[in-house]
């Protein structure tokens, strides 16, 4: 009997402003701030370009969800290992 898993991995993206970096680079609290915070990269007004990589967090851990069914005995310990090794349908 075949059997079948889907793996579903959330995609997490960081919108967290490290603030002693933005203070650090002179990015005035305001606007600036919030194109940044979008993934806009910005210009200051003595010509340096900012990148949102520059100044936001690293993102949280994505979350994986993994919803498997109609195994065989065998099959099981086969998938537990699969699934420990976040091999299961790719990482």
């Amino acid at each position: 009997m075949p059997s079948f898993a889907y793996r579903f991995e959330e995609k997490t993206v960081s919108t967290r402003l490290n603030i002693e970096q933005l203070n650090a680079l002179g990015v005035p609290r305001g606007e600036l701030w919030g194109l940044l915070q979008k993934g806009q990269t910005i210009t200051l007004g003595d010509g340096r370009e900012i990148l949102p990589e520059q100044v936001l967090q690293p993102p949280p851990a994505s979350r994986i969800a993994i919803i498997a069914g109609d195994f065989s005995t065998w099959e099981v310990d086969r998938a537990g290992r699969l699934i420990e090794s976040q091999s299961l349908m790719g990482s």
